[in-house]
């Protein structure tokens, strides 16, 4: 290669999540499998995602949060999602959650140049990536157990997480 034809590459974009503690990951599974949901996540793939940015964000990730960012249960939402390109897309279920810290970070981060796809900032935790078509979610009591977040974190934009991540 000449050194003429060398390019440099930027990332293509930035994602930043935060990690529930281990009370939040513990209730959050007893909650899952108390009310039989199908298909559950891992605890080690329990996240929210602050702000997922098609653009590279060179904001540095806030690492250990302290106090803990805490959130409130809002509602469940199941939506369609394609975990690979030549698959049916299946049903998704989230908790969703308010969170006065998380909001403020994503506007932060939005201020300091990423991109966000949606209208609305929805923090949510993903339960199930496919819970059926019979699932009866609007059935689910309120989650009332502890939301609490301990850690940011920080990667380049993995376009194919759920590929990677829930079906290996």
């Amino acid at each position: 290669m000449k050194l003429t034809e060398f390019k440099v590459r930027a990332p293509r974009g930035t994602y930043y999540g935060a990690r529930p503690t281990k009370q939040t990951c513990e209730s959050l599974l007893d909650f899952i499998s108390d009310n039989q949901i199908p298909n559950p996540l891992e605890e080690k793939l329990l996240h929210c995602t602050v702000i997922y940015s098609r653009v590279f964000c060179g904001e540095r990730a806030l690492g250990d949060l302290d106090p803990h960012w805490k959130g409130e249960f809002d509602a469940y939402n199941v939506w369609p999602t394609s975990p690979k390109q030549d698959q049916e897309p299946t049903h998704c279920l989230t908790l969703g959650f308010i969170c006065p810290e998380m909001h403020q970070r994503h506007r932060d981060l939005r201020a300091a140049g990423a991109t966000h796809d949606f209208p609305d900032f929805n923090p949510h935790i993903t339960l199930s990536y496919d819970v059926g078509n019979e699932f009866e979610y609007l059935l689910l009591p309120h989650y009332s157990g502890p939301l609490h977040f301990h850690h940011e974190y920080s990667e380049p934009l993995n376009l194919e997480f759920v590929k990677t991540k829930v079906n290996t």
